[in-house]
This record gives structure tokens, sequence and C-alpha cells, in this order.
């Protein structure tokens, strides 16, 4: 029955659970073309592996706009990766003159979010922080607090949901404040502030049953809100590279604020500027691993990647391993 209800909200979430190989375009540059014979390869098995998990896929190299898809139709929850849109509206703002990075915001009681936040953690003993922090704190810290803080500023999750739109990034959005998803997909009430702090809030978490939290993440699944299409991330990181978000400055502060590393399993010399959002769930129940970011080639070639897996009852261990093997597919599809 178990498996039923999440095949069910896998369902209602994607719109189905087949595989959808989508070239968005079509190669126009001088650049290598990108090895769609082994990405289909090696992607579509470990896509079969994941299930009852879905795994959501794509790769665009951002000189030519050629495209690779995998499930790219299909809306998966954002977690963390949130923070990229969210971020790149923070510096829009600023960059519009309608936010200052020295302005501070003050934290309220209301403002808490869920761990991980540092943010949270130190309230009430700091309460100020300025833009410029709260955006580190939530692109390259994934802090909670800082997320709705800026949020909030900005005016609301829709204020940055319809400045997607405008800029043809339709397939991203923000509808809620962390400190709403993040508790309700576990089954409990908006985040309060005596539930602050990892020890806190676990302790919360497990008060509830199995059960209970089984059926929150079903309904977290199935909800569209909050969510991205493989496409959608994509076309962000093809709209932040052609300047139609925010100016090549404001972007290459923004990828500047992305962790960076050289992956295993990407090409020598390669460097990926990405989000990773891991949502940890109970033994045997449901969870969500996201990876998206560019990847820069020794050579300069860059391409938009976007990984989404969610659904799985897979460990940790297996989830992060289908991510890792997913780029490391991707990574020998442009050597």
């Amino acid at each position: 029955m178990r498996r039923v209800l999440l095949m069910a909200a896998l369902l209602v979430l994607g719109g189905g659970l087949s595989a959808c190989k989508q070239p968005l375009l079509r190669s126009t540059g001088d650049t290598p073309a990108l090895d769609t014979a082994r990405l289909e390869l090696e992607i579509k098995p470990l896509a079969a592996a994941a299930a009852p998990g879905v795994l959501g896929f794509g790769i665009m190299n951002l000189v030519s706009g050629e495209t690779w898809t995998l499930n790219g139709e299909r809306r998966f929850p954002l977690d963390d990766v949130a923070a990229l849109p969210l971020g790149a509206a923070a510096i829009g703002e600023i960059e519009g003159g309608r936010l200052k990075d020295g302005e501070i915001l003050s934290v309220r009681e209301v403002d808490l979010a869920p761990p991980p936040s540092a943010i949270a953690d130190a309230w009430p003993s700091r309460s100020d922080y300025t833009i410029h922090t709260l955006v580190e704190a939530a692109v390259r810290g994934s802090d909670t607090t800082a997320d709705d803080l800026l949020i909030h500023r900005i005016g609301g999750p829709g204020a940055v949901t319809a400045w997607l739109v405008d800029k043809h990034v339709a397939e991203v959005r923000l509808d809620r404040y962390r400190r709403e998803i993040d508790p309700h997909r576990s089954g409990l009430a908006s985040f309060r502030a005596d539930w602050k702090g990892e020890t806190a809030y676990r302790q919360v978490q497990a008060s509830l049953t199995p059960a209970q939290r089984q059926a929150a993440m079903t309904a977290y699944l199935a909800d569209p809100r909050d969510t991205a299409t493989p496409r959608g991330m994509l076309r962000f990181f093809q709209a932040l590279s052609a300047g139609e978000l925010i100016s090549h400055a404001g972007m290459t502060r923004l990828m500047a604020t992305i962790p960076q590393d050289a992956s295993p399993g990407l090409p020598p010399g390669a460097h990926f500027a990405h989000k990773r959002a891991q949502m940890a769930a109970l033994p045997g129940q449901p969870g969500v691993l996201n990876d998206a970011g560019v990847l820069t080639l020794k050579d300069g070639r860059r391409y938009a990647i976007a990984v989404f897996l969610a659904g799985s009852t897979q460990d940790a261990k297996a989830q992060a391993d289908t991510v890792a093997r997913t780029l490391a597919a991707a990574g020998r599809s442009v050597r």
C-alpha cells in the first residue's frame, strides 16, 4: 500500500512515470555535440534502478543551447536548490536599487526556520544581518532562516516566482516560506521557536509515527508548489549566463557564492559550481536529493546540469551514489 501511495504521488507531481528524452534546442555553435548515445545508455538504467523513485536529469551546452533531458518536463521538489533563484532575485533587487547590500534585517521569532540555520541557532543573542550576509548564508550555507528573511524582504515567494516568469523562466516556482515547507513535509505545523536547534527539531519529528511522516511525505511529493522541472533549471542557468536575469557582474557574484569543487567522475580540470539538496528520510521511506549547477571544463566550455531524485526509498548512501553516477555520465558526455 505504501508503494502504491508513493507512486500515485509521483504521478500527480510529474504527470506520468515514463522517461522522456527531450532535446529542446539543437546545436548551432561550434562546440562539440553532446554524446547523447552515452547519456541514453548510462542514465536510463540509473533511473530504472532508482524506482519507485524518479530520476530527472538535464544538461545544456550554454554556448550552443544543445540540450538533453530525462523526465525533463516533470516537476520535482526544489528543497535547498531554491536558494539559487532566490539568490538571483535578491541580486536583481540590489541591481535595481530596491535593496542595498548593507541594509540590515532583524530576525524576529516568526522568522525562525528549521535546521540547518546558524541564524536561527544564534537567535536571540544575535538578530541583525545585512542583505549581503543573508545572500551568502542562503546560497552558500543553505540557511533556511536567511531564505525566509530574503523572500519576505523581496515581497514573498509569489514575488520571486513572478520575477522568474517575467524573465521567461516559467518552470521554476517558489510558493512558501521554509518555515512552512520543511515542517509540513514531516507532518508538523509551521516552525516554532522552541523547536530551534538540530536536537530539538529532530525530537519533535520523532514524536510523529512513521505512518504520519509517510502520509506527509506522500502529500509533499504530490504538491506542485516549490518545484522545478529539470528543463526549467536549465533555462534558469541559460538566462543567468546570458545576462537575462541579472547583470554579468551579478552572475559572477552569484556563481562565486555557490560551492565549487572538482567532483569525482567529472573531466580532469573541470569545476562544478553547484547547489546540492538532500532531505533525510526515515529508513525505507522516500527522500529527495537534488544537484544543480554549472560545469566549466578546462577549455572554458560551460554546461548547465540539473539532477533531481525524488521518492527514492534507497538509503542515503545509495541515493548519493545514483546522483554521483548521473553527474559522472554527464561529464563523460562532454569530453
